[in-house]
């Protein structure tokens, strides 16, 4: 992709994980065809951009999400749970645009010990306090860790002499 104001050589590209949100199918683009996309990292070497179009298409979510910084605790409600993980609506965050929460905790990180299913650590409604992992461009949700804002459960292991 070429950018504008710039020599017609490509200086930008937007990978599988920067295009949209809401419709996966349509990620495509023709050549040639202009696009909005907010600049997200920059490759002196190669002199390319990486570019993101997901960031353009809700400018509140993304303006709320690309702050964070990993480790922050975020608090919110519990809206969802999927057996793939649990959706968080987060205090003061926005809607998103297509899941039912901000905030997305997987399975791994509800509990320090093994869980079969995400129903047998939280519930519906009920209100967590959790750490920030990482900005999860591909689904424009915030990562999240209810177990490590909880002390480690798991006992210790016996030394062996």
């Amino acid at each position: 992709m070429t950018l504008d104001g710039f020599a017609a050589r490509p200086l930008g590209f937007v990978g599988p994980l920067d295009l949209s949100w809401r419709d996966r199918s349509a990620a495509v683009e023709v050549v040639g065809q202009r696009i909005t996309a907010e600049v997200t990292a920059i490759d002196l070497d190669q002199g390319l951009a990486r570019l993101s179009m997901a960031a353009t298409e809700d400018s509140e979510l993304w303006a709320y999400l690309k702050p964070l910084r990993v480790g922050a605790t975020l608090s919110g409600r519990v809206v969802s749970i999927e057996r793939f993980g649990v959706f968080v609506a987060l205090d003061d965050g926005p809607d998103h645009p297509v899941h039912p929460g901000v905030g997305f905790i997987t399975i791994p990180e509800l509990s320090w010990r093994h869980v079969e299913r995400a129903s047998d650590v939280v519930q519906v409604g009920q209100r967590v306090s959790c750490e920030f992992l990482q900005f999860d461009t591909w689904q424009g949700e915030a990562r999240l860790s209810l177990r490590a804002a909880q002390p480690d459960e798991v006992p210790p292991q016996p030394k062996r002499l």
